[in-house]
């Protein structure tokens, strides 16, 4: 039987539509509404756009996307090695997260 975790559905959404789900006009709406040197935590996000958006608009921001498959951390080191500084990609139990 699978896991809770791995029936999670992926989306590959814009950062756009995903800012207007969460009530915002755009992704730069959402990163101005965040406080200085937030961290967001975006679990079962895997290698999702949405954070490499916000990060690039607010620098000052720290964003783990978090794929909640074991098995993707091969594909997690890929996407992490052409991360910026402060975009962060795990895999794993979203309750023991390395932050």
């Amino acid at each position: 039987m699978k896991q809770w975790y791995e029936m999670s559905p992926s989306t590959s959404r814009s950062a756009k539509k995903l800012s207007r789900a969460y009530g915002f006009e755009s992704p730069g709406a959402l990163a101005d509404s965040l406080p200085q040197n937030a961290l967001v935590v975006d679990v079962g996000s895997g290698k999702s756009k949405f954070g490499r958006s916000i990060t690039q608009i607010r620098p000052d921001v720290h964003w783990v996307n978090v794929d909640l498959r074991n098995g993707r951390m091969r594909t997690t080191r890929r996407f992490q090695a052409k991360a910026p500084d402060n975009l962060h990609y795990v895999a794993g139990n979203a309750l023991n997260l390395p932050i």
